[in-house]
């Protein structure tokens, strides 16, 4: 299991959050294939810019990893 995917299962978030991570990361794996750290970096910027715009699932990410349940 990738670290990302462990963060977040470890978070306990909510069904809608997590969804949309595991989504998230489907993608980003589809894109750069088996290249862990250019997908964590995509995900990482992607939170980001979703946080700024105040999207809820991106606003619980930032909440738990700000409490230590996720990496961001």
């Amino acid at each position: 299991m990738h670290r990302i995917d462990r963060l977040a299962y470890n978070a306990e978030l909510s069904d809608p959050t997590a969804e949309r991570a595991a989504a998230l990361l489907g993608e980003l794996r589809r894109t750069h294939g088996s290249d862990e750290v250019a997908v964590e970096r995509a995900f990482s910027d992607i939170v980001r810019a979703a946080w700024v715009r105040g999207e809820a699932w991106a606003l619980e990410w930032v909440e738990k990893a700000v409490s230590g349940g996720v990496g961001a």
